[in-house]
């Protein structure tokens, strides 16, 4: 898989490539709910939130959308 925060669920978590595809999926759509409900600073705390990663992999987020 070509994206860096599967591959970082998938060696660090031990996930496979379907339960890390899951979870960046529950990231993304859990992004876009906070995005429709105007709550920006929600939406920049999803990495953090979602996959224990720093801020920097927002843009993982939002280039996937």
């Amino acid at each position: 898989m070509n994206n860096r925060v599967i591959n970082i669920l998938m060696q660090r978590d031990g996930l496979t490539e379907a339960e890390a595809l899951a979870e960046y999926r529950a990231g993304i759509d859990a992004f876009n709910e906070c995005i429709e409900c105007g709550d920006v600073t929600g939406a920049m705390e999803i990495p953090t939130d979602y996959w224990g990663l720093e801020p920097d992999y927002l843009d993982d987020i939002m280039f996937a959308i």
